[in-house]
């Protein structure tokens, strides 16, 4: 009879929990269609439903200048098609960029243009901390970086 004991560390026993990142629409008020996020010290409901998700980025990059942190965000064809839909001619539309149940950045969509194929940008001013926390916990859940 032989005993095998084997060695793994608790990191490589915990599973990968990829945050949530999504684009979503803000709503006036609670709803059974929306959830509580944070918005600074305030709360606010935004759709369940979002437009897209942490498994629609197919890239994720940081870019800054030392003050304004902008994260560059690329999405899969169907995202990047509900994206512009979404946007397209719809000036006033109010959204969110959340991660997890923390809005990054809350904004009101401007103008008949709509967020393109190409992607689109999220600028934290002085938010360089929190971008590359939001870098450090997506690392390899999107895009190439998945695991097979």
């Amino acid at each position: 009879m032989a005993l095998v004991v084997a060695g793994v560390s608790y990191e490589a026993a915990a599973e990968r929990v990829c945050p949530r990142v999504e684009f979503t629409l803000v709503e006036p008020g609670a709803s059974p269609e929306t959830r509580p996020v944070k918005l600074g010290d305030q709360t606010i409901f935004v759709r369940r439903d979002a437009i897209t998700t942490t498994s629609d980025i197919s890239e994720i990059k940081l870019a800054t200048d030392g003050v304004e942190a902008r994260i560059l965000i690329k999405f899969y064809s169907a995202a990047a098609q509900r994206m512009l839909e979404a946007t397209t001619d719809h000036d006033g539309l109010k959204m969110a960029f959340v991660v997890d149940d923390e809005v990054l950045l809350g904004f009101t969509w401007t103008g008949p243009y709509g967020i393109g194929p190409g992607g689109t940008q999220v600028s934290l001013s002085n938010g360089l901390a929190r971008a590359q926390r939001l870098m450090e916990s997506i690392q390899g859940c999107t895009g190439d970086q998945r695991a097979p």
